[in-house]
């Protein structure tokens, strides 16, 4: 088995630009130019995993009141793990 550590150059300009938009800004842009790779529910909570000019983001949504509550960007530290990344 062979495991796969992701780490993106980052583009730094675009991060810092992307952090100080709007929420409703950012999700503009996720839904243009973001890649979703991944998705998971976890308390009532649904969180999509995007890639982004070099850094990844998440998009969290209500489930119950099915709305945005939030979307954060990650330098580095984000929640999917090198582990999650194992291929054959």
């Amino acid at each position: 088995m062979k495991t796969l550590t992701i780490s993106p150059v980052i583009n730094l300009s675009s991060f810092y630009n992307f952090a100080k938009m709007s929420l409703t800004q950012k999700e503009e842009v996720l839904k243009h130019k973001g890649i979703c790779f991944d998705c998971f529910c976890e308390n009532n909570l649904k969180t999509n995993v995007y890639y982004l000019n070099g850094f990844y983001v998440e998009e969290i949504f209500d489930n119950i009141k099915n709305i945005l509550q939030d979307i954060i960007p990650y330098k580095h530290g984000y929640r999917i793990q090198p582990e999650d990344f194992i291929f054959n």
